[in-house]
C-alpha cells in the first residue's frame, strides 16, 4: 500500500477547504455516530473475540465512551469554531486581537491493543471536529476489532477524508516515516 499517496490525497482534500465548515464537520460526526450505533453488535463481538470483553464492559469502556465523545463534540462544535476576542498589547493600540482555532491538516492516529476501539475513534472524533483529515492504524493485536473498524470507516468516510491502514509493526514504522501534520 502506498502510504504517501493516501497522505497526498488527504492533504489535497484538506487544502480544498471542504473540512473547514461547521456543517461538514457536524455531518461527518453524525455519520460516525450512526455507523457505530448500526454496527454495535459487530463491534461488541469483535471486542469479545479479541479481548474477551463482556458486552457491558465493552459498551461502557469502548462504544459508549466514543458515543459520549461524539455527543460532546456536536454540542460544543459551534463554540469551538467561533473566534474569541482577546486583549491586544497596549503598544499595538488601537489594534484588536482574537484567537482562532485552525485545523492542522493530516493527522495520524495509531490505536493500541487494550482499548482498540475507544483509543482509535475518540481521537478521530477530535480530528474531525477540528477540521482535519485522518489516517487510522488499528492495532494488529486486536485483529477482529481492526477489521470491524476498517469496515466501519471505509463504509462511512471517503478515503481522502478518513483512511484506515491495517498491518503490523512494519506498517506502523512505515507510517511514522511519513510527514503528518499532527
Amino acid at each position: 500500500m502506498d502510504h504517501a499517496a493516501i497522505i497526498s490525497r488527504q492533504r489535497e482534500f484538506f487544502l480544498s477547504g471542504q473540512t473547514a465548515s461547521r456543517d461538514f464537520r457536524r455531518a461527518r460526526l453524525i455519520a460516525l455516530r450512526d455507523a457505530i450505533v448500526r454496527r454495535e453488535d459487530r463491534l461488541l463481538a469483535a471486542l469479545h473475540a479479541d479481548l474477551r470483553k463482556n458486552p457491558q464492559e465493552a459498551y461502557a469502556a469502548e462504544i459508549g465512551y466514543t458515543l459520549g465523545e461524539i455527543r460532546h463534540a456536536l454540542k460544543h462544535l459551534g463554540r469551538w469554531m467561533k473566534p474569541q476576542r482577546r486583549k491586544a498589547p497596549w503598544m499595538a493600540w488601537p489594534a484588536r486581537a482574537e484567537l482562532r482555532r485552525d485545523p492542522f491538516g493530516v493527522a495520524l492516529i495509531i490505536g493500541p491493543w487494550n482499548y482498540p476501539l475507544q483509543l482509535l475513534l475518540a481521537p478521530l472524533v477530535s480530528a474531525i471536529a477540528a477540521g482535519n483529515t485522518a489516517v487510522l492504524k488499528p492495532s494488529e493485536l486486536a485483529p477482529q476489532t481492526s477489521a470491524a473498524v476498517a469496515e466501519l470507516i471505509r463504509e462511512t468516510f471517503a478515503g481522502e477524508h478518513v483512511a484506515v491502514v491495517e498491518g503490523g509493526r512494519e506498517t506502523s514504522e512505515s507510517l511514522l516515516r511519513e510527514k503528518f501534520d499532527k
